[in-house]
């Protein structure tokens, strides 16, 4: 694109303050050695000669039109030197220039030059009620949202079941009352059968609902023997080695109990 290198008059000095008259302008691509052309019009139809003289009060005997990047050194009368510049171009370079408008787009930039780029917009709503905005990568689509599966919760007598409808293991809890019978002895047993299978048994948590069950009022510790997904069975003892019959289990031992697990639910 030409452009006007120089104003339409200036005026060239020397170092002193002199002025440079019949100095001389010479340009250059900006490699600072190969000559480039200049036109003392616009069109950039009639070239000037190169270097470019100046007249008795220091100013170019014609205009200068340039296009693209030169390099410009300015000599005195006597062919000395007194500056060089480079990369000398119109100021209102192509990045600044306003791009040729396209229909439907945004002026943006790459951080130098000027371009139209397409508007990203939300698209049409119509009919789209209930589903949401997503993308396909490149441009925003209106989708129908994912799904949730429901959720399955069933409340029993002694029992709590939560799942979702889309699978069919369910998180279980049971829980129940029991006793194991008396004994006679420092010892006794209870085996409980769950009302409901376990497909996976997390646990068995027992808590024992008495005042004490040997003559003298002991409450016996407890462990847990065995436990499957059918069943469990616990262990009361009172831990005492005499022999005089104080220690013996000799009321039934009753019991609450809650199992936690995983129930497998065919539709």
């Amino acid at each position: 694109m030409s452009f006007r290198i120089l104003d339409q008059a200036p005026q060239y000095l020397l170092a002193d303050g002199r002025v440079n008259a019949g100095g001389s302008l010479t340009f250059y691509e900006t490699n600072l050695t190969t000559l480039k052309d200049t036109w003392s019009d616009e069109a950039n139809t009639v070239l000037n000669s190169n270097p470019v003289l100046m007249d008795a009060s220091g100013r170019t005997v014609t205009d200068v039109w340039g296009d693209g990047e030169y390099g410009v050194v300015c000599k005195d009368a006597l062919g000395v030197i007194q500056w060089t510049r480079n990369n000398v171009r119109d100021v209102a370079s192509a990045g600044a220039t306003i791009p040729p408008l396209v229909a439907g787009q945004f002026l943006s930039n790459d951080g130098s030059i000027l371009a139209w780029q397409p508007v990203i917009q939300v698209p049409d709503m119509t009919g789209e009620a209930g589903n949401i905005l997503s993308n396909d990568g490149g441009n925003p689509i209106w989708i129908a949202p994912p799904s949730t599966p429901a959720l399955d919760v069933v409340i029993g007598v002694a029992s709590l079941q939560l799942g979702t409808s889309a699978s069919n293991d369910k998180w279980f809890l049971q829980r129940g009352s029991a006793s194991a019978p008396v004994s006679g002895s420092r010892n006794t047993n209870a085996t409980v059968n769950f009302p409901f299978a376990f497909k996976t048994l997390w646990g068995v948590w027992v808590t024992q609902t008495h005042n004490g069950v040997t003559p003298n009022g002991f409450v016996p510790s407890q462990t847990n023997t065995a436990q499957s997904t059918a069943s469990f069975t616990v262990r009361f003892c009172t831990d005492e080695n005499s022999t005089n019959g104080a220690w013996d289990i000799t009321s039934a031992v009753p019991f609450d109990w809650v199992a936690i697990g995983i129930r497998e639910v065919t539709p």
